[in-house]
């Protein structure tokens, strides 16, 4: 009985922590792949040629940032989150082929 019991405590540990990795992601937000070109919308934006992506997403007030992270998802500079922009400002981003922003 306590077996069963131990068992089904793992199974649901297991099913737990599965459930958790998969909630953890950002179904909200777009990957697109980037050569050098203007960026007017949220999304994720990686180079195919560079091990980079820029991050581009929108805060729950409404105001916008961005961030350039590595192949991990490591952030390797972020905009100051003082300096955000709005959706109603009228904003581009221009990143090149070596991810310049």
């Amino acid at each position: 009985m306590f077996e069963i019991i131990k068992k089904v405590k793992i199974l649901f540990l297991h099913l737990l922590l599965l459930s958790l990795f998969i909630s953890c992601g950002d179904p909200g937000l777009d990957y697109k792949n980037l050569k050098s070109c203007f960026i007017y919308e949220a999304g994720i934006y990686s180079n195919p040629h560079q091990r980079k992506n820029l991050l581009v997403k929108e805060l729950k007030d409404g105001s916008l940032i961005f961030a350039i992270r590595n192949s991990r998802n490591k952030i390797l500079f972020q905009q100051s989150l003082n300096q955000t922009f709005s959706k109603y400002h009228y904003w581009a981003l221009y990143a090149d082929r070596n991810f310049d922003i």
